[in-house]
């Protein structure tokens, strides 16, 4: 399927260094980073005809199918013979003003007859992928192994999964990055499309599995269940690697060279959906260029996208954001705690696993997320991944994200490692 991709010629990156500055006979080595971009632009029109939404859209509930079409099963996943795949697009309802966008999807249906209480869903959120209309993960035919953590396995068991792209993504934008709101009803919507497209057998029982971006969308989707779907059994929300703490996070990671990657896709979308929020004041002057260029590129991998920028060998990127001005804006900080998960004292029951080698969501802001939860009194299940990092999270907690699904489905006790978690920070 023809898809546009990100309309540029090129982004040179000059790494220059200027040695001799001779400073009481010491000498200094300056590393100076230029860049030059020329006509960069972050694609937001439908990525193909499929994605083009109908103008006026339809009226219908949230999880209204608007069209599918059957696609291929990526080998990668693993799915048992005779699992189908359908893409398909479906109506769920901004954040602001709750009016119906359009939003793409992918619906894996396992094969055989389904029980007549319905085959369970697991509604994945995936992590970041980007910004850019492009950047849908419905469109990449031979995925990483990485973005379906546990797909097959679910399949295997009887799970329908249901993978939504989040609005923007596929369809038009732009794409409101790390929105916890929209995200959380685009993932409980993809389960009511699940439920409604022909053939899936999809019941009520529903567990949330989200990595990264999509922890966060999925704990966002946990909280907002009972209000805005209750006709969904929610059984629990598992998530790796969390986007929780938002505001500590780009303080930790803001100047990083993986930070700034993730910060240009918050600083590229928030001011063009988020009420309020400009730039002005929060990144150098000349830096547009740069956060523009990195906002037109998909994210398949951050390492792929740290080479793309030939940036590997250069640790920091001093001061394109002025983490003082982002922190001290009323605008900026109202938009950051309303984005960052609260840890509620009711809710579903949790799986939340970390790993401990993760450089982009920092260990230490999720151990503190896990501590207010149990403060707040919920039911935690705590898996700490000794020498994982952040892109191999999802992976590595999806055996165990499959068993724990698996024992809620059959209405096992829920598990707690509150005490143990609290006893082991004291």
């Amino acid at each position: 399927m023809a898809s546009h991709g990100p309309r540029h010629r090129r982004l040179r990156i000059v790494l220059g260094v200027v040695a001799g500055c001779v400073v009481v006979a010491i000498a200094a080595v300056v590393i100076a980073l230029v860049v030059i971009v020329e006509d960069s632009k972050v694609d937001v029109g439908p990525a193909s005809a499929f994605y083009a939404a109908p103008d006026p859209l339809p009226q219908g509930p949230p999880g209204t199918i608007l069209r599918s079409e059957v696609v291929a099963v990526p080998q990668v996943i693993g799915a048992p013979a005779g699992t189908r795949a359908t893409r398909i697009l479906y109506l769920s309802q901004a954040s602001h003003d709750s009016k119906p966008v359009a939003v793409s999807a992918v619906i894996y249906q396992p094969p055989g007859l389904a029980s007549p209480s319905g085959r369970p869903v697991l509604a994945w959120a995936h992590g970041t992928q980007g910004v850019a209309s492009n950047c849908a993960p419905s469109l990449v035919s031979a995925p990483s192994k990485i973005t379906v953590p546990g797909f097959g396995a679910f399949l295997k068991r009887g799970w329908v999964v249901a993978a939504t792209d989040y609005p923007g993504l596929g369809t038009a934008g732009p794409n409101a990055y790390l929105d916890g709101t929209i995200s959380g009803r685009a993932v409980l919507d993809s389960v009511r499309a699940a439920q409604i497209l022909p053939g899936t057998g999809a019941g009520s029982k529903t567990v949330i599995w989200g990595h990264s971006q999509g922890g966060q969308a999925a704990l966002f989707a946990g909280s907002l269940a009972a209000s805005y779907a209750p006709n969904l059994d929610l059984l629990g929300v598992a998530v790796a690697a969390p986007a929780v703490e938002l505001s500590k996070l780009l303080q930790l990671d803001a100047n990083d060279l993986s930070g700034l990657a993730l910060a240009s896709y918050v600083l590229w979308s928030w001011p063009r959906t988020q009420p309020g929020i400009s730039t002005e004041g929060v990144i150098k002057p000349g830096s547009e260029k740069l956060i523009d260029a990195i906002a037109a590129r998909c994210l398949r991998g951050l390492g792929s996208l740290v080479e793309e920028f030939a940036l590997a060998g250069v640790e920091k990127v001093t001061d394109t954001i002025s983490v003082a001005a982002l922190t001290a804006s009323p605008a900026w900080t109202a938009v950051l705690r309303a984005n960052t998960p609260a840890a509620d004292s009711s809710g579903p029951p949790l799986l939340i696993a970390q790993g401990t080698a993760d450089t982009i969501i920092r260990p230490e802001t999720t151990y503190d997320y896990v501590l207010r939860l149990c403060d707040a009194g919920r039911s935690v299940k705590e898996l700490r991944m000794e020498g994982i990092d952040h892109p191999n999270a999802g992976t590595a907690a999806a055996p165990a994200v499959l068993e724990w699904a698996t024992q809620r489905l059959a209405g096992a006790p829920t598990p707690s490692d509150c005490i143990r978690t609290m006893g082991a920070a004291k």
